[in-house]
């Protein structure tokens, strides 16, 4: 699916939950940067005449199967270069709440594993 590809136009930082440390918090792999397309949308309710942001969701379209409640920034190097925290303690640091894997149409009986990542799959990731 060549579309898929070429509309990955965005670099995202991830960072891998790999478990919980004596302290009951996170632990994380070393974060890598991928490929991916970043949309957020801010939905917008008209009540009584007046117009109220709801709050920002954010839809990604990676290059891999992500786990989630593991986290990703938007950014590629120069933003990775400047990072000292954990991802919890970054504000533009999202947790992965929820993903989903849609199969092309006629290979919807093709597995997308974490390892490899299928080319006829599109993979959606709601922060």
């Amino acid at each position: 699916m060549r579309i898929i590809r070429t509309m990955r136009v965005h670099k995202a930082i991830y960072w891998k939950k790999t478990g919980i440390d004596e302290f009951g918090q996170p632990t994380f792999e070393t974060p890598i940067i991928i490929d991916c397309r970043w949309d957020s949308h801010s939905p917008q309710i008209d009540m009584n005449d007046t117009q109220d942001d709801t709050s920002n969701s954010m839809t990604v379209f990676p290059d891999r199967v992500l786990e989630v409640g593991s986290y990703l920034m938007f950014g590629g190097e120069s933003v990775l270069a400047e990072l000292t925290d954990k991802p919890p303690n970054i504000p533009a640091a999202y947790p992965i709440k929820s993903q989903k894997i849609v199969p092309r149409w006629k290979h919807d009986k093709l597995p997308a594993t974490p390892d490899a990542q299928s080319r006829h799959v599109m993979i959606e990731v709601t922060l």
